[in-house]
């Protein structure tokens, strides 16, 4: 009786099945392509690719940069401002000098330095709102956040949005990518993965990754996400697509930085990207950087003054790292002739 009662279930459940899968049922729908992926290359060696920039001090370049402010915007919609011609000059550990000229207004729009400790930025555009910042690279200010980036009682620096939030080690970690050191504190390991995003014609596909992650141990003995490392298998030689950078205090994604268009460049047996974007949605803003080939030149020679800035333009200057009661900073007036800054 047991072995009827089987059977019966049995074929009730065959009907059941043909009857949810049969043909009249079945429709066909289109999925995005995988893209054929290269060979996946073993973690020790994607390591070797990351550290042979180690041995790069100096990088130097010209060619355009974009801003999107995230804060300035109106409900769904933000702020592009259009691109403008930069020159960059980079320096290991974490010097960098950034000048901006908008080629539709024909004028400077922004000088930023940092030797590495102290950050200084003077704001030429928009004319009325030019002001000259200043402070500590990593010291921890209260900044303008996401959730209520109208924190400030300086309406100007609310008028600048995102861009008060802007710190020249941003840029610094994505033109001169750190090595990954291997100790007691941190390790790395690998995950291969696919994601669907859009292609080249913006035709949704499916991309093959190498993802390295690095984690470090707090004192807790905890392990902290810092980095994630991309390596796009669809691509020729499986470059670095995309570095994400976390704070590992919090956990919250600081940096997506992304890398295209690779080139190989004269004086140079390493390849380097043409475009990096830098985004900290968290900060509420986003560059994009294009280089032109031809100028990009790792190991450049740079001089003492390069990462030297003052307020030659009196602008109105912005202490942040003097005593205030709002985000906004101590401004004060420029300094007389003849008087500087140190």
């Amino acid at each position: 009786m047991g072995a009827l009662v089987r059977r019966f279930y049995y074929l009730a459940s065959c009907l059941m099945i043909s009857a949810l899968f049969g043909s009249a049922c079945i429709r066909r729908v289109s999925v995005p392509p995988l893209l054929p992926a290269n060979e996946s290359i073993p973690t020790d060696a994607l390591i070797s690719r990351i550290n042979a920039y180690e041995g790069v001090k100096t990088f130097g370049a010209q060619g355009t940069v974009s801003l999107r402010n995230y804060f300035t915007g109106v409900d769904s919609k933000v702020d592009d401002f259009p691109p403008g011609n930069g020159l960059f000059r980079v320096q290991r550990p974490s010097s960098i000098r950034i000048v901006v000229k908008a080629s539709v207004i024909n004028s400077q729009v922004a000088d930023m330095v940092s030797d590495g400790q102290q950050f200084r930025l003077a704001m030429h555009y928009p004319s009325d709102h030019k002001r000259f910042l200043f402070g500590t690279n990593l010291k921890d200010y209260q900044r303008m956040v996401a959730d209520s980036p109208q924190t400030s009682s300086n309406s100007d620096l609310n008028k600048a949005g995102g861009a008060v939030n802007m710190r020249p080690q941003h840029v610094t970690e994505a033109l001169l990518i750190r090595p990954l050191e291997i100790n007691d504190h941190t390790s790395v390991f690998r995950e291969e993965t696919k994601q669907e995003e859009p292609g080249k014609t913006k035709r949704r596909v499916v991309k093959s990754y190498s993802v390295l992650y690095v984690v470090e141990r707090n004192e807790k003995g905890q392990l902290d996400l810092s980095r994630k490392l991309w390596f796009d298998r669809t691509e020729p030689g499986t470059p670095l697509a995309r570095i994400q950078v976390f704070d590992i205090t919090s956990g919250k994604l600081a940096s997506d930085i992304t890398y295209a268009d690779w080139v190989r460049v004269s004086d140079s047996n390493l390849p380097w990207p043409t475009k990096v974007t830098i985004d900290r949605l968290n900060d509420g803003y986003k560059l994009t950087l294009l280089f032109e080939k031809d100028s990009i030149q790792p190991g450049v020679e740079l001089t003492n003054r390069t990462f030297v800035l003052e307020n030659t333009d009196k602008f109105e200057e912005i202490d942040l790292d003097a005593p205030r009661k709002s985000s906004a900073g101590q401004a004060r007036k420029p300094p007389q002739s003849g008087q500087r800054y140190h």
